[in-house]
């Protein structure tokens, strides 16, 4: 593969953002999600740990 120009290689990646922004909402609406989820779980899990003391380990 030749090496591109900066120019070039900046326009592919506007054009792939652009492609992935398009396809995106939907996933990215779900992921979100899913991740805000984990963050809930992580959050519980921690609150727990917490609650149960350091003599539990």
């Amino acid at each position: 593969m030749t090496p591109m120009n900066n120019q070039e290689e900046h326009e592919l990646k506007k054009r792939d953002l652009k492609q992935s922004a398009e396809q995106a909402p939907a996933e990215r609406s779900q992921s979100m999600q899913r991740s805000e989820d984990d963050a809930d779980e992580a959050l519980q899990a921690f609150l727990h740990a917490r609650d149960e003391g350091p003599n539990q380990c």
